[in-house]
């Protein structure tokens, strides 16, 4: 078991990475990283923080190239990053990782990866040979104002469409952003593939939506 003395070792004598759970996660995986977490990561991942506007972020952790040039994790007091360790051990949560409850693995479909006091967030798979109804492309519809809340949009994968209560329809790609204001009523999101050719995603697109959750 983790505890808050172990922890504080570990980064200062530059051990840290023997406690650490590594996970390899595969195209279509995805890991939820809960509050207080600590993580690094390394390779072709997709890493996206979700979290109030704030400037906090603890630096625990050098990452380094060892001399076979492999990425590694390495404790280092000449980094360029000031290491923070005292200041977050109040803050680090210190219990197991939780695959059963935070790793997602293939997703298919529409989930919901997070459903807390401050946020939601969703996976939407979509696209041709998902959920298809009478030939038509898989869609997500989301409403703003129903949800008393913003909804930002991000795609992972392929390209999307969002088309508004007014008939216009915005595009956007993996690696582009979408906010939809509180006040908007609610919209269409599909793939863009589904009316085209096959693409090497297989014409499936992933979008990740976020929201705050309503209160009473």
């Amino acid at each position: 078991e983790m505890d808050a003395s172990r922890f504080y070792e570990g980064c200062i004598n530059g051990t840290l990475e023997d406690d650490l759970n590594f996970r390899t996660p595969l195209p279509g995986d995805c890991i939820y990283r809960k509050p207080g977490t600590v993580y690094a990561a390394v390779g072709k991942i997709k890493v996206v923080e979700i979290a109030q506007n704030s400037r906090v972020t603890y630096h625990l952790y050098d990452m380094a190239k060892k001399s076979s040039g492999k990425a590694a994790l390495r404790g280092n007091a000449e980094s360029d990053y000031q290491m923070e360790v005292a200041e977050a051990i109040d803050v680090v949560d210190y219990a197991p990782f939780d695959a059963d409850r935070y790793l997602f693995r293939n997703i298919n479909g529409n989930i919901t990866i997070a459903d807390t006091s401050d946020f939601i967030v969703k996976m939407n798979l979509l696209g041709s040979g998902v959920g298809k109804v009478g030939g038509d492309c898989a869609q997500v519809e989301i409403s703003p104002e129903s949800l008393e809340s913003f909804v930002a949009l991000l795609c992972l994968k392929g390209s999307a469409t969002v088309k508004a209560p007014d008939g216009s329809e915005y595009d956007f790609a993996a690696g582009e952003f979408v906010l939809l204001p509180a006040n908007m009523e609610q919209v269409a999101v599909s793939a863009v593939t589904c009316s085209g050719p096959e693409t090497s995603n297989n014409g499936q697109t992933l979008v990740l939506q976020a929201y705050m959750p309503q209160f009473a």
